[in-house]
């Protein structure tokens, strides 16, 4: 497992792939083995491989987060945006963060959903209020449904961050 992880973190994914794959016939209930594989997998193109990993550990550990998390990220590697949302809901319900609400977030505005993707960049917001990257998302998806004045009050939030003074007016 560890050797996987190596390999992982030097982006080898192919290399990763194999000592996870290792890793799990080592110990089949050993569930980041799964977990590092499926994602590995999602890196090589191969979803279909990734999802199923992931059920399979969900056989496993049902309410495993990682779990949940890996196989979002599978279903989106297949354009299945709708499951994806669905997967890291779980995520986010059992263990909200700036990165699971921003994932989701993404996945929103690629459907369109820019409403529902600006719920979640206030609840990154609402955890970590000086993260320019969901001030600068939120202000686009304001941008998309046309209200400019609160996509400019997040585009000052940002000024404001970086000079300490509103740079941007009307």
């Amino acid at each position: 497992y560890n050797q996987a992880v190596f390999h992982d973190s030097l982006r080898n994914y192919a290399e990763a792939e194999k000592f996870y794959k290792s890793a799990k016939s080592v110990d089949s209930k050993f569930i980041p083995g799964y977990v590092g594989m499926a994602l590995a997998e999602v890196k090589l193109n191969k979803p279909d491989e990734a999802l199923a990993n992931c059920n399979a550990a969900l056989l496993k550990d049902p309410n495993n987060l990682d779990v949940f998390y890996a196989k979002s990220l599978g279903h989106a590697a297949k354009k299945d945006y709708q499951n994806a949302i669905n997967e890291i809901t779980k995520v986010i319900i059992s263990r909200p963060s700036p990165e699971v609400f921003k994932l989701r977030a993404l996945y929103y505005e690629t459907l369109g959903q820019y409403h529902n993707a600006i719920n979640d960049y206030t609840q990154v917001l609402k955890i970590d209020d000086k993260n320019q990257e969901a001030y600068l998302k939120r202000a686009a998806a304001y941008e998309f449904i046309g209200n400019y004045k609160a996509a400019l009050a997040d585009y000052n939030k940002v000024a404001m961050q970086n000079s300490g003074q509103e740079k941007i007016e009307v």
